[in-house]
């Protein structure tokens, strides 16, 4: 799990790839999951709330105009 301060850090640049590779970890995750994994389904929450950070985050500094930042 990434902690807020290690995304904030991050431009949008950074973090746009990164949110496409969390949503394709989190597809992952679910087949997983279907397989029977049992650790994948503790993973999936915490995967989707690093998710929903990033995306909230790359709003913030996108509604100001931090697009290196």
């Amino acid at each position: 799990m990434m902690m807020v301060t290690d995304i904030r850090s991050k431009s949008i640049v950074e973090l746009v790839p990164l949110a496409k590779e969390m949503r394709s970890e989190l597809a992952r995750l679910r087949i997983k999951k279907n397989l029977g994994v049992t650790e994948a389904a503790a993973k999936i929450a915490s995967t989707r709330k690093t998710i929903a950070r990033i995306e909230t985050i790359i709003k913030e500094k996108s509604r100001i105009g931090d697009v290196n930042e």
